[in-house]
């Protein structure tokens, strides 16, 4: 039996976070066994780990200079007996390494989920790289930018794409109930059209564009509505920037966390996205998996996940983001027909089993 450790920053809904419980909740039981730990916080992700038969250990990390986690995780690793420390994130990442070998941990592996930036982090990215054996990266885009402004070796660095669980977005004969009960419950009229985004409100995912392009929405179609399901600590910004358009408020919908985005998302006419920085996207691929035609800025990581199946605008262009999203909500053919090529592209590169399996795999590898 392989013992894996997977270790995150926080366990908090997010992308990243996703991958970790997919991984850990698919992996064959019969050579596996999977353990999660996060630095900071609890989250609704590390409850449902544990609903799921995986233990969650809460290393409770003070801050970033709180450098007392790295002697609790080589505890944790030692009294574990841990074969293979699988971290997420930058700072777990970061976390990872340096305690993994003073430990004796025998595989240390990294995953890698945006094209970072920030010069600090790719420093310590190359800096820290000899105590790392591989290091996963969710898309090509990403792939490319750690070799070569992270200077991470390219040996070590692997391709093993976010996969999804289409099935549980696959709204299959039930678009329309879907659409007349999500209508019926936020009291939207039945032939309104919808506009959904999922999107964690947080600068970095592009707020103010997201704004935008909703305001222009409105304008443009009287009858729209438009959901946008996600949290963080610009809601407070979202919400008075709404308020303050008057009547058109009334047609936006700040959902906060939602626990039925399959749903929501199958209801919907289009999904936008306007985050200006992706390593993959996995909201586009779940509204590709739900069937909502996916209208978003071009940035690299987002291009990589639809494939050339969705409608891409120039990085900034609030207005034709908008335009082209009533585009798709007017023309139900041509909504239809990108819709159902997404659908089939997100099954052929982009599944779950794929992910699991290529992960699998690489354990395989890297323990003989």
């Amino acid at each position: 039996m392989i013992n894996v450790l997977y270790l995150i920053t926080e366990l908090r809904t997010g992308g990243a976070e996703r991958a970790l419980y997919d991984l850990a909740t698919h992996l064959d039981r019969e050579r596996f066994a999977p353990v999660a730990a996060c630095l900071t916080g609890r989250g609704e992700v590390g409850a449902q780990l544990e609903d799921a038969g995986v233990p969650v250990h809460y290393l409770d990390m003070k801050g970033k200079w709180d450098f007392r986690v790295l002697f609790r995780l080589r505890r944790l690793l030692r009294e574990q007996e841990i074969d293979i420390l699988h971290t997420f994130l930058f700072h777990a990442n970061m976390v990872g390494r340096l305690a993994g070998r003073p430990a004796h941990t025998p595989v240390c592996i990294s995953s890698v989920h945006l094209p970072e930036t920030r010069r600090v982090r790719l420093a310590a990215e190359s800096l820290t790289s000899g105590l790392v054996d591989r290091v996963i990266c969710v898309s090509e885009t990403v792939l490319e930018h750690t070799r070569a402004r992270g200077r991470m070796p390219r040996d070590k660095l692997v391709l093993i794409p976010n996969g999804i669980d289409v099935a549980r977005f696959d709204p299959g004969g039930r678009r329309d109930s879907l659409r007349r009960a999500v209508r019926g419950e936020m009291d939207i009229p039945p032939d309104a059209p919808l506009f959904i985004t999922v999107t964690r409100l947080h600068p970095e995912k592009g707020v103010e564009h997201l704004l935008s392009a909703a305001r222009t929405i409105l304008d443009m179609e009287p009858s729209a509505h438009i959901l946008v399901a996600g949290e963080g600590r610009m809601m407070p910004v979202a919400e008075s920037a709404v308020s303050a358009w008057g009547k058109p408020a009334s047609r936006v919908h700040l959902l906060g966390m939602r626990h039925d985005v399959p749903r929501l998302l199958g209801a919907s006419d289009v999904f936008i996205f306007a985050s200006p920085r992706e390593g993959l996207g996995i909201a586009v691929l779940e509204a590709m998996a739900a069937g909502a035609p996916v209208v978003a800025f071009d940035v690299p990581g987002v291009r990589e996940a639809l494939g050339g199946h969705g409608v891409l605008v120039e990085y900034g262009d609030c207005e034709a983001l908008a335009g082209q999203a009533v585009r798709l909500a007017r023309d139900a053919a041509a909504a239809g027909i990108v819709a159902e090529n997404a659908r089939k592209h997100v099954e052929r590169k982009f599944s779950l089993n794929a992910m699991v399996n290529r992960t699998q795999d690489l354990y395989r590898r890297v323990c003989v």
